[in-house]
């Protein structure tokens, strides 16, 4: 069974009958979805077009979420720090936060805890191919001739003398 399924024999009658009304409520709130996303496209285009790079809310989990230094979902209205959605995220079950390797704020996380795509919610930059480092753990770009090091740790380590 997965995590996310129900066991029906684990539930009461009124619990039963509750996820019942659960499920047959559902197509409603696609439907919300649905209609919402297309009230909010033309915004979204134009953030697309723009300056900013729209990625998934942690709040709501939908694609609306303008990136940059101050957030702002035009789905549900969620605004913040780049730092607070990155820590949204991780409390949802979304790993670590890193110093993101492109523009430098800490609001890099990975899309699924011990998932390999990482997204940042301040430049909205995604990454398939970091590795985190050896000493200090912050990620960096795979391929790197480091030996699992990245940059900043590298140098530390050559001008303390380790050639």
């Amino acid at each position: 069974m997965h995590a996310d399924e129900i066991d029906l024999d684990d539930l009461s009658g009124s619990e039963t009958e509750s996820l019942q009304e659960i499920r047959a409520r559902l197509k409603d709130f696609d439907s919300f979805v649905r209609e919402r996303l297309d009230e909010v496209e033309p915004l979204l285009a134009e953030w697309r077009s723009g300056y900013g790079q729209v990625v998934e809310c942690p709040c709501c989990l939908q694609e609306a979420l303008k990136t940059d230094c101050d957030v702002v979902c035009a789905f549900c209205g969620y605004k913040g720090s780049a730092e607070d959605a990155a820590e949204l995220h991780v409390s949802n079950g979304g790993g670590a936060i890193h110093c993101c390797p492109n523009c430098e704020n800490q609001a890099l996380v990975y899309h699924e805890y011990g998932g390999e795509e990482a997204r940042c919610f301040s430049c909205g930059e995604s990454f398939s191919d970091l590795e985190l480092c050896d000493l200090c753990s912050e990620p960096f770009p795979s391929g790197d001739l480091s030996g699992g090091m990245c940059l900043d740790c590298c140098r530390a380590w050559i001008s303390a003398d380790h050639r």
